[in-house]
C-alpha cells in the first residue's frame, strides 16, 4: 500500500510539475500569438487604408483633369477676360470670309452681372450683303468656338434703293455672349488657366 501511495504521490507531483512547466511555456506562447494576431490585423487595416487612400487620390486626380477639360470646354464658348479682341476679330473674319459688311455693337451698358466673375453681354450685329452670303455668314457665326445666344434674327431688304435693286439684303441679329473673369475662384481652385488647353 505504501508503495502505491508513493507511486500516486510521485505521479501527482510529476503531473503537477508537468502542468506548471507546460503552463509556463504555453501561456506566454498563447499570449504572444494573440498579440501577434492583433498587430497583424492592425497592419492589414493600415495597408487597406493606404490602398484605399491611394486609389481615392488617383481617382481624384483623374476627376480633376476631367474637370479642367470640361471647364476649358465651357470657358471656350465664353469670352474670357483678355480675349475680347479675339472675339471681335473672329466675327470680323467670319463676315470678311462670307463677303458681307457687318457692324458689331457690344452693349456693355446693358450687360447682366450674373456674379462677380460672370456677365452676360448683349450684342447686336448688323450685316449687309447678298442673301446667300448672309446665310454663309450665319453659318460661320454658328461654327465659332464662342457661343452666341441668339434672341432674334431679322432679314429684310435694305433701305438704300441701289442696294435693294442689286439683290442685297440687310440682317439684324440680337444675341448675347457670356463673359468670364480670368481670376474666377473655380479657375484658381483647379490651378487652371484659360490658356491651359488649346481652343477648338
Amino acid at each position: 500500500m505504501k508503495i502505491n501511495k508513493r507511486i500516486v504521490v510521485t505521479i501527482s507531483i510529476l503531473a503537477g510539475a508537468a502542468l506548471l512547466v507546460s503552463g509556463a511555456v504555453a501561456v506566454p506562447t498563447i499570449l504572444a500569438i494573440k498579440d501577434l494576431n492583433v498587430k497583424m490585423a492592425a497592419a492589414t487595416a493600415d495597408i487597406d487604408q493606404k490602398y484605399l487612400l491611394r486609389k481615392h487620390t488617383r481617382t481624384s486626380l483623374d476627376k480633376l483633369e476631367e474637370a479642367k477639360t470640361m471647364i476649358r470646354a465651357l470657358s471656350s464658348v465664353a469670352i474670357v477676360e483678355g480675349e475680347e479682341l479675339t472675339f471681335v476679330s473672329a466675327i470680323e473674319n467670319a463676315a470678311s470670309d462670307a463677303g458681307v459688311t457687318q457692324d458689331l455693337t457690344l452693349e456693355t451698358v446693358n450687360q447682366v452681372d450674373i456674379s462677380l466673375y460672370e456677365k452676360e453681354i448683349p450684342l447686336k450685329i448688323d450685316a449687309e450683303g447678298d442673301y446667300r452670303n448672309i446665310i454663309i455668314f450665319l453659318h460661320k457665326l454658328e461654327r465659332l468656338s464662342f457661343y452666341l445666344a441668339v434672341k432674334s434674327i431679322n432679314i429684310s431688304a435694305p433701305q438704300h434703293r441701289e442696294a435693294a435693286s442689286s439683290g442685297a439684303v440687310r440682317m439684324s441679329l440680337d444675341a448675347s455672349v457670356k463673359w468670364l473673369a480670368k481670376d474666377q475662384p473655380v479657375f484658381k481652385q483647379l490651378d487652371y488657366k484659360p490658356t491651359d488647353l488649346p481652343l477648338n
